[in-house]
């Protein structure tokens, strides 16, 4: 998968429910900037748009147009991720959380 990640100018997810979606932090590790509707986990993935675009399950289309005219910066996406969902950011953040629980 990860071949086909990198051979790829962007992400799209079109889930009508999401819970998380790993799956959009896969391809933002890769550099990608991701296109995904407004179902749920994204909206917590998906903070700003220098990394992806969100939109309304009819608004996939036009949303589409959009994410292949921008320009994103590969790097910028791929920092994000590393900082906000890599096994050490989870674990320090689970520490964190820990360690206020116990005071």
């Amino acid at each position: 998968m990860r071949t086909l990640l990198h051979q790829s100018d962007c992400f799209v997810l079109s889930s009508k429910v999401e819970t998380f979606g790993v799956v959009l932090i896969e391809a933002m590790s890769c550099g990608l900037p991701v296109l995904s509707t407004k179902c749920g986990g994204p909206e917590s993935i998906v903070t700003g748009p220098d990394l992806g675009l969100l939109c309304d399950q009819d608004e996939l289309s036009n949303a589409l147009h959009q994410i292949a005219k921008a320009a994103f910066n590969k790097d910028r996406i791929r920092n994000y991720v590393m900082e906000h969902f890599s096994s050490g950011s989870i674990a320090s953040q689970l520490k964190a959380i820990y360690f206020e629980i116990r005071k």
